[in-house]
């Protein structure tokens, strides 16, 4: 596919949105929920001295940043691929919630040097809250939202509806139960079909059963 620009941060595809498959749905919100095998990854960080849950992050972070149908979007009436995505992440220190923004994140090459980071992002929450306004980052990079309930080994999960068209990944998942997690995922149906969900699934579960293919 040929597309009409590409800037520093997305590519526009060549067709008006109007022309896109489920654009003129009520909501274009699509989910799945499924059971992923984690013991060697838990096992791993067991063994590595690293943390369960910033790990996870990161594969999860891998996983959605590898399939561009998760980092395409409507933005300003346009149908965009963004060359990568940023990752919004909800923190609980001292019973208060914070939003934490994460940019980049591939930039790390080492278990230890993401974990490390991570643990400090961690203790100071409240020094990487979001500070642009939505339509400002969306000038630069698409966003999916990350949350863990660790004591909870749920079934599925539905998030809110943002409305028409535009829809961010919305990933969920749970307690950490017999070798196993349950993970949710919400994305844009004018973009994701099932064959990107069963991409999302099968990676990530590489990722989680084979640790050290992460970096």
């Amino acid at each position: 596919m040929k597309f009409n620009n590409k800037n520093k941060h997305y590519r526009i595809f060549p067709f008006t949105i109007d022309k896109l498959l489920f654009s003129n749905a009520i909501s274009t919100r699509y989910d799945m929920s499924n059971y992923v095998k984690c013991r060697r990854l838990y096992d791993y960080c067991q063994k590595h001295h690293l943390s369960f849950f910033n790990m996870s992050i990161i594969a999860v972070v891998k996983t959605l940043n590898g399939i561009k149908e998760f980092r395409s979007a409507i933005c300003e009436k346009e149908a965009r691929e963004y060359n990568h995505l940023a990752f919004i992440i909800y923190i609980t220190k001292n019973n208060k919630d914070y939003q934490v923004l994460l940019e980049n994140i591939d930039r790390f090459k080492s278990a230890k040097s993401w974990d490390e980071y991570f643990n400090k992002v961690k203790e100071n929450p409240e020094k990487h809250f979001p500070s642009l306004s939505m339509d400002d980052f969306l000038k630069k990079s698409m966003f999916a939202f990350l949350t863990c309930m660790p004591i909870v080994d749920y079934q599925s999960f539905s998030d809110i509806d943002w409305g028409k068209n535009f829809f961010p990944p919305f990933i969920h998942w749970g307690k950490y139960c017999n070798g196993r997690m349950m993970f949710s995922i919400n994305a844009n149906h004018i973009f994701v079909y099932g064959r990107h969900l069963s991409l999302f699934f099968a990676q990530l579960e590489k990722y989680m059963m084979h640790p050290e293919t992460i970096f």
